[in-house]
């Protein structure tokens, strides 16, 4: 990258040029009215508004985009003389960019200095600069605007008013302020006819429009050969507003409009609505794209940046519903093994076990959840510690595992996950990823509710504290205790509305009392060991563990029920002792 300074008049220049373009996947303008004036009043100070980042147009890089968001005449028909910003006829065109970040304020910028805001025109007010603006004090009424009628506005208003695109040529400014002087500037008060006075300030009304045909905006231009794959993580590092550009934004913005990713996959989210429910990226479906690709190429799994952006359309096209359709297929098979919405397990590790549906001659069964194998290896991967999202490298080491399980070539790899009582008390961020894992096992095993024993769906399902945290807040529990894992239970909302804040003594001895006189203990039993709660409701102790003097016991308890029910489902993968880090990868 390299970094220059552009004049206001060079900005201009370029926009009559069309040479600054904004990319597809760019929001529109936005500003409003009360954000443009500050950002001209911060200019006329001489403040920092902040860098231009541009990509440079290249036969490498083509991005569909738009022009800039402005009414740009050729030629005018009013009274302002040359067009602001103009190029001299003697100027070679200007190179062609895309504005990756700054449009809002290089649109701001073409608006008022060239009047083309399609509806209002920007006017300074002299009077108001020589009567508080040249005083240093703030606000922005000095600049206002007018609506334009069909004939626009002319340069001048009111006498007072200077038209904002005038001010860049120095010839025609000068005879505005001139004429401003000889008509109005001995009527301001404040100068009592002191000629001298008056000259000095409106010696500084000059200096102020000097200073926006003199500041200079900071640039910073990409490399002409930079990859494509490098403008993300560039538009990332720099962006002001933090806004992500992902590699599904510039396949928008290249692919454009043959095909239009962007309404494809909104068609895709209103079919499958589970898409939406788990926030899933467009980019996911290019990913799906080409580890099936690589599939039937027999090629190696590759799913980087610069991979997904030099896809063919034919390819996009070709296998666009088959990887929306195992898209949606492996978000639902999550949900059934207890991922939820709000806080699913890794994205990267469901793009791969899409890809597996898509290329699988026997999806069904798999699907169906008939495939202990798949599960197995699901729960020892999200059960993992350290790992965050799994870097794109292992989302294709992945696919590579589960396509060659797929045609029966070998069973995948089922990490070792290393976890005991401990631990699993201890797990109580609800971004931790085991704390994510383990909750997925837990809503994948509890189906009904607690004492209703209705099945709990996912439209009506709430977590509840079973000891309430008011209670154990009374009792100095550490909050890391009180959200500890083994504290949590799925429930349906009534359920979790009538309990509230009771204390899990009284609601459990109340259902044990109502199951002893209907001679239904053995059922309560069966309901509890169902909900993960230890001990046997016929036992005379079995209340004791709610007394909240006893919850670390009915932690302890919990969590080795949770160990056991983890063992189950992952076998000899389970490694009951200390922990063991993996690598922390990223996504």
């Amino acid at each position: 990258m390299h970094t220059a300074n552009f004049t206001i008049s060079d900005i201009l220049r370029r926009a009559r040029e069309k040479a600054l373009t904004i990319p597809q996947f760019q929001r529109p303008f936005v500003w409003k009215n009360a954000q443009i004036k500050l950002l001209i009043d911060s200019i006329s100070r001489s403040y920092p508004v902040g860098s231009i980042l541009l990509l440079p147009k290249t036969a490498d890089i083509t991005l569909n985009s738009r022009s800039i968001q402005a009414e740009i005449f050729e030629d005018r028909n009013d009274d302002a003389g040359e067009s602001a910003g103009e190029a001299p006829p003697e100027e070679m065109p200007s190179e062609q960019y895309y504005i990756l970040d700054g449009q809002q304020r290089v649109t701001s910028i073409v608006r008022v200095f060239m009047d083309a805001d399609p509806t209002h025109s920007y006017y300074f007010n002299v009077r108001k600069m020589l009567s508080h603006y040249l005083r240093g004090e703030d606000g922005t009424d000095w600049i206002t605007r007018k609506r334009k009628d069909k004939n626009g506005h002319s340069r001048k208003e009111d006498q007072d008013l200077i038209r904002a695109d005038v001010v860049m040529s120095q010839i025609d400014c000068e005879i505005y302020l001139s004429q401003f002087s000889d008509n109005n500037l001995y009527t301001i008060e404040e100068f009592n006819g002191d000629r001298r006075k008056a000259a000095a300030e409106m010696a500084k009304v000059r200096g102020v429009f000097e200073r926006f045909r003199s500041y200079l905006l900071p640039v910073v231009t990409i490399e002409r050969d930079a990859k494509i794959e490098s403008v993300c993580r560039i538009f990332e590092t720099i962006n002001s507003t933090g806004t992500r550009l992902t590699t599904f934004d510039l396949s928008v913005a290249k692919y454009y409009p043959d095909p239009d990713l962007q309404s494809m996959w909104k068609s895709a989210k209103e079919i499958h609505p589970i898409l939406n429910d788990f926030a899933v990226d467009g980019e996911r479906a290019l990913q799906v794209i080409a580890l099936v690709s690589a599939f039937r190429s027999g090629k190696s799994p590759e799913v980087s940046r610069g991979t997904l952006l030099t896809m063919g359309r034919d390819v996009i096209l070709s296998e666009w519903n088959a990887a929306i359709t195992g898209l949606a297929k492996a978000y639902r098979w999550a949900e059934r093994n207890g991922a939820r919405a709000p806080n699913p397990p890794s994205h990267n590790i469901l793009t791969a076990i899409a890809a597996l549906f898509v290329i699988s001659n026997d999806s069904a069964s798999i699907y169906d959840n008939e495939d202990d194998t798949l599960r197995k290896w699901y729960f020892c991967k999200i059960l993992q510690q350290g790992a965050r999202q799994a870097g794109n490298y292992k989302m294709g080491l992945y696919f590579s595992e589960l396509s060659l399980y797929s045609s029966g070539k070998i069973n995948p790899t089922f990490d070792k996950v290393y976890m005991n009582v401990d631990s699993i008390m201890h797990l109580y961020q609800a971004a931790d990823v085991r704390y994510k894992g383990l909750q997925s096992l837990i809503f994948a095993t509890i189906k009904n509710d607690l004492f209703t024993n209705q099945l709990i769906s996912e439209d009506m399902v709430e977590e509840h504290h079973i000891f309430p945290r008011a209670l154990l807040k009374k009792s100095k529990v550490r909050q890391r205790d009180i959200d500890s894992i083994t504290n949590k239970i799925p429930v349906i909302r009534d359920t979790n509305r009538k309990i509230g804040d009771d204390s899990p003594y009284d609601y459990f001895r109340t259902r044990l009392l109502s199951a002893k006189e209907a001679g239904t203990v053995g059922a309560l039993r069966e309901r509890m060991q169902a909900c993960l709660i230890p001990g046997n409701p016929g036992d005379p102790d079995w209340l004791e563990q709610f007394k909240v003097e006893n919850y670390e016991v009915f932690m302890r308890r919990r969590a080795q029920i949770m160990a056991d029910r983890i063992r189950t489902i992952i076998g000899d993968a389970y490694v009951d002792g200390a922990t063991e880090d993996d690598d922390d990868d990223s996504d």
